[in-house]
């Protein structure tokens, strides 16, 4: 290749790794530009695939043919339950977000692929972009704390999935820091992004986050010492345990107070009864339900229709009507009732090589997100969300992207 296309190349390289950081950024001010943002990324590195050939480790290969796959199931189960039909709808969530996730794969094969043009200039634009992601996101939150918002919402209108999000860039640039940390002062910056963190993560109501956001911080510094250290671990032990001891009362109590009085109701109603846990609990039961009777998936009017006449002939767990159109608040239970085995197969797959990925090349951030998508998963749905489709997969690749090159420029001194 001749020297003029290889600078065409690190020109689209270095511009698209600009503006991709960009989408990140502008996902906690204004989604519309973040979505602009991630499609002008993917016309830039579709130029630049058309190129030359690309080189991709073993590892990264796995990366993006999970990615790939994981959209592609969608985009299938759209294809085979809804053309040619009726209720055919061009702007089905589940459509979108499968295409949203192909696009992301075709942009991690273009930067994995062609890697070699990373410099310690642009990875320093990875761990910095990300940093101001998360201060702006945090000037957001507590300006709408000042402003008496109810619940931080980010500007995105829907505080679950902007807290799912935020906790995971959160994660992310502090396991960064944290691989870089050597000075007493950068294990207080680290210290004050998470009280940060965690005080916004609040300020959103989402329980999920309020546990899974220093459960995963938790985790991996059991599992990996040397990323967060044994002071780190105290230290971070001990401020969650003061957070909690200072919003029990106001916070946490009245939240598991609640859960128990739903539990209780759900019980006593037999499902029959609104709210926020009992109609999870419902879907949950009728979803397991609706899979087993229908191994192969089915559309969502047709698992609509299965969910009403289970509730007619049972007389149970009528709340889990509530949101059958919308989706079942826990993912794997979500893309069995719909996806059918072979859509659980590839989500399986898909968490599984994330988690294989991370691991194998000691990258706490990576694991530290997809740990936050996990548990997430557990009660809610991040695969069909428009949003969330581009934030994770983008903060995952850019988490990929900084290990690997910090790894490779560290072998090289």
């Amino acid at each position: 290749m001749n020297s003029t296309t290889e600078d065409k190349l690190r020109w689209i390289f270095n511009s698209s790794l600009i503006i991709v950081c960009f989408s990140i950024l502008f996902t906690f001010y204004d989604l519309k530009f973040a979505r602009i943002a991630f499609f002008i990324t993917s016309y830039l590195t579709i130029i630049g695939l058309c190129f030359r050939k690309f080189t991709l480790t073993k590892s990264e290969k796995l990366f993006i043919s999970a990615l790939f796959l994981l959209g592609l199931s969608k985009v299938l189960w759209f294809a085979i339950e809804y053309i040619g039909q009726d209720d055919f709808d061009i702007y089905n969530s589940y459509l979108a977000s499968g295409k949203r996730l192909m696009i992301a794969a075709v942009i991690a094969l273009f930067f994995l692929g062609h890697k070699r043009f990373l410099t310690p200039k642009n990875i320093k634009s990875i761990k910095y972009g990300l940093l101001i992601s998360f201060i702006t996101a945090s000037v957001v939150g507590i300006w709408q704390v000042m402003h008496n918002i109810p619940r931080v919402d980010f500007f995105q209108s829907r505080a679950t999935g902007a807290a799912y999000m935020y906790s995971a860039l959160a994660s992310a640039v502090i396991f960064i820091f944290l691989q870089d940390a050597q000075r007493r002062f950068h294990y207080f910056s680290i210290f004050v992004i998470f009280i940060v963190a965690y005080l916004v993560l609040f300020a959103t109501g989402t329980r999920n986050t309020m546990v899974s956001f220093p459960v995963t911080l938790l985790l991996i510094g059991l599992l990996k010492f040397r990323h967060l250290g044994w002071k780190s671990f105290v230290l971070t032990l001990c401020t969650i345990t003061l957070l909690i001891g200072a919003s029990y009362t106001k916070v946490i109590k009245p939240r598991i107070d609640a859960t128990y009085q739903e539990y209780q109701i759900f019980e006593q109603s037999q499902g029959n009864d609104m709210g926020s846990l009992t109609t999870r609990l419902a879907m949950w039961k009728v979803g397991i339900q609706c899979f087993s009777s229908n191994f192969f998936g089915m559309s969502q009017q047709e698992r609509k229709q299965w969910f009403q006449n289970y509730v007619d002939n049972t007389q149970r767990d009528k709340s889990s009507l509530a949101y059958v159109d919308v989706h079942l608040h826990n993912e794997v239970i979500e893309t069995a009732s719909l996806q059918g085995i072979l859509g659980v197969i590839v989500l399986l797959f898909y968490y599984f090589i994330n988690i294989m990925v991370s691991w194998r090349y000691h990258n706490p951030a990576l694991l530290s997100v997809m740990i936050l998508i996990l548990i997430t998963g557990l009660t809610d749905v991040i695969y069909i969300s428009r949003d969330q489709t581009i934030f994770f997969p983008v903060i995952m690749l850019l988490t990929i992207l900084w290990q690997g090159e910090r790894k490779r420029l560290n072998k090289s001194l």
